[in-house]
């Protein structure tokens, strides 16, 4: 009978909701840390000017594609843009005041003794003026773009190269070798001058490769000599050893990231 009576009871007691027990959520909002010095807040600074400028580029393509389509230029910025674009400029006013030695000057001011006007110039066109933004045509790009446009094709450049040589010796991969090898003829274009060289030796031996590949693909046996195997890895090897030591025709897109980063490393 105890047992019974003890059943019947609530498992828990429900609790009315208690306000003070609400907490507030910042999902969009970066964790505030400690910073050591000074320089790392200016780091935080130009990290959330390039968050910014990437957003800005975005923006005026969607201001330039509601140019095309209706023939007048969007005066006004989406609801996505207007949150996040204030919500960085919030952030960089929050570091900004951490800054002791800026002699009393603006942000817009301050961000141009940095060079930001060369890195990021949308950003800084924002911060200087929201509504000037409204008004910038497309063909005037960011000089990060091409940065990370390059940064991008020598990083899949050297995946696809990292990734051929890793797993050579994998069987079951062999079947993918083929395919590998078309994406890696397409991704030298961009190692400059050397395009035409890698290009040539990948031309030279891709239908041999090719037609082992398919046999693979036919009774699951590698037909894929030790030969080839190491054509493959010196293939890729200088591929790679080609990138690291950077060459100025690959980072020519690069450089005015490099110039802004010696000029500014001692800041």
């Amino acid at each position: 009978m105890a047992i019974r009576e003890r059943l019947q009871q609530p498992i828990a007691t429900i609790m009315s909701y208690n306000p003070c027990d609400k907490v507030d959520t910042y999902q969009s909002k970066g964790l505030w840390r400690l910073f050591i010095n000074e320089d790392e807040l200016v780091c935080e600074i130009l990290a959330t000017c390039s968050r910014l400028e990437v957003l800005c580029l975005a923006e005026i393509k969607v201001m330039q594609l509601a140019k095309q389509q209706n023939s007048i230029l969007k005066r006004s910025f989406t609801t996505t843009f207007d949150s996040k674009a204030y919500l960085f400029l919030n952030e960089m006013h929050r570091y900004f005041n951490y800054i002791s030695d800026k002699e009393d000057i603006s942000l817009p001011v301050y961000l141009r003794t940095l060079g930001v006007d060369m890195l990021f110039p949308h950003a800084l066109l924002f911060i200087d003026n929201p509504n000037k933004l409204l008004t910038v045509e497309m063909n005037q790009s960011s000089p990060m773009t091409g940065y990370f446009d390059q940064l991008a094709n020598l990083n899949h450049i050297l995946t696809i190269s990292n990734t051929l040589r890793d797993k050579i010796d994998e069987e079951p991969f062999h079947k993918y070798i083929a395919h590998q090898l078309a994406l890696l003829y397409r991704a030298v274009d961009h190692l400059g001058s050397r395009k035409k060289q890698y290009k040539q030796i990948i031309l030279e031996r891709f239908e041999e490769i090719k037609q082992a590949c398919q046999n693979v693909n036919q009774d699951s046996s590698s037909t894929l000599t030790p030969e080839m195997k190491s054509w493959i890895v010196d293939l890729t090897t200088s591929i790679t050893d080609t990138i690291r030591t950077l060459p100025h025709d690959i980072t020519d897109k690069m450089q005015p990231f490099i110039n802004f980063y010696l000029k500014y490393n001692n800041y």
